[in-house]
């Protein structure tokens, strides 16, 4: 696969990405990796790629959406 088509997938799927966790408000990297059909490191680094991009906040195991109040609880609580 060229480098072209490579580029435009990763932005369809970022855009997918984005789009589910406005609608949902937070996403988990197991489930957009069965629902997009790529691995779990692809959806990684692409949520490390849109935290880094400052369109969205990166958590343990998925992402929230920016200015979300929702916060991780710690394990104990």
């Amino acid at each position: 696969m060229d480098d072209k088509k490579t580029q435009m997938l990763a932005r369809e799927r970022h855009r997918e990405i984005l789009n589910r966790v406005a609608e949902v408000g937070g996403v988990r990297v197991a489930s957009l990796a069965d629902e997009l059909k790529v691995t779990p490191e692809t959806i990684r680094r692409d949520l490390e790629r849109l935290g880094s991009e400052g369109k969205l906040i990166r958590i343990h195991g998925g992402a929230m959406p920016i200015g979300n109040d929702r916060r991780e609880l710690p394990l104990d609580v």
